[in-house]
């Protein structure tokens, strides 16, 4: 049983743990972000939240087949936000429901001169 308990609070840390850790750092508000960094920093998110490796998340795979429920949705938009330094819907998971998707609304959503 201490195996089982040790295994669910690293799960338990690693959903607490500051996703910048381990992606890419913030951007600042004027930089210039191309829809394949979007892309990447969505894929280390959820690689690390999940404790997966990047190379196993797919890019136009429903985000909820990795296990992202509501409350990490949320949370993901509320990193996103910080990391791009603008607004974004805590329901674009909801509406945009893959990487590939959710960064084609981000992406078209940025000013036309932050996009690269």
């Amino acid at each position: 049983t201490q195996g089982v308990s040790s295994a669910a609070s690293d799960v338990y840390k690693r959903q607490l743990m500051p996703i910048h850790q381990a992606s890419i750092d913030p951007v600042a508000s004027h930089s210039v972000v191309t829809h394949a960094q979007l892309e990447d920093w969505l894929i280390a998110y959820i690689a690390n939240l999940r404790g997966m490796k990047k190379e196993r998340i797919s890019r136009n795979v429903v985000l909820t087949k990795y296990g992202l429920d509501s409350a990490s949705a949320v949370a993901l938009s509320g990193d996103l936000m910080d990391w791009l330094r603008c607004d974004i819907d805590p329901t674009l998971l909801y509406e945009h429901p893959t990487i590939e998707k959710a960064a084609a609304y981000v992406m078209a959503g940025l000013p036309e001169e932050r996009r690269g």
